[in-house]
């Protein structure tokens, strides 16, 4: 039998980030759940996208939202 794989995680986190960048910081506590998550994959992400929003490096993510 094959084994299910779920993304479920990584569209959680995307969603969560998204949130974050429009204002909504409900967001970084989904993210911060993440940083105990037993896949390495998982809290990897967190923690990237934890550090990007702490940085305020996704004003570029803005900017290309706004241009699409």
């Amino acid at each position: 039998m094959q084994k299910e794989v779920s993304i479920r995680w990584n569209i959680e986190m995307t969603g969560a980030y998204a949130l974050c960048i429009l204002g909504e910081r409900k967001g970084g506590a989904l993210l911060e759940s993440y940083l105990h998550d037993r896949r390495l994959y998982a809290r990897n992400m967190a923690r990237v996208l934890l550090e990007r929003l702490a940085s305020r490096t996704f004003i570029n993510d803005i900017e290309a939202v706004k241009r699409a």
